[in-house]
């Protein structure tokens, strides 16, 4: 996610300097959140889910619908069937093996409705 600082300091000052130019709490980059997705789809075409994870949701589905990826090639009606947000990449990655290692199907059957 791209977040864009800006504002007016004093003259010769940075936005996001304080008093003897440290930097604000809230100005640190490391403090933007970017979220991360792991996301299920479904195609009714092949009659078969794929798993994944990304940074931006929306695009990646679009690439998929596109064609674009080795197995999710083989059809363009991939629809998003589950999807769960996570803060950082390690935990969308560890959800996203968890839910390979057990199958997306079995998954999605354990999940309350």
């Amino acid at each position: 996610m791209d977040k864009i600082i800006s504002g007016r300091g004093a003259v010769g000052s940075a936005p996001g300097l304080g008093p003897g130019g440290r930097r604000f709490e809230s100005c640190r980059p490391d403090k933007f959140l970017a979220m991360y997705f792991t996301y299920i789809i479904y195609s009714k075409q092949l009659g078969k889910y794929y798993t994944g994870q990304t940074q931006n949701l929306n695009n990646r589905i679009k690439e998929h619908k596109q064609g674009e990826g080795n197995f999710t090639s083989l059809a363009t009606d991939w629809e998003v069937v589950w999807q769960h947000e996570f803060v950082n990449r390690s935990e969308a990655v560890k959800k996203e093996m968890e839910i390979k290692k057990r199958g997306a199907k079995r998954f999605l059957e354990s999940q309350p409705r």
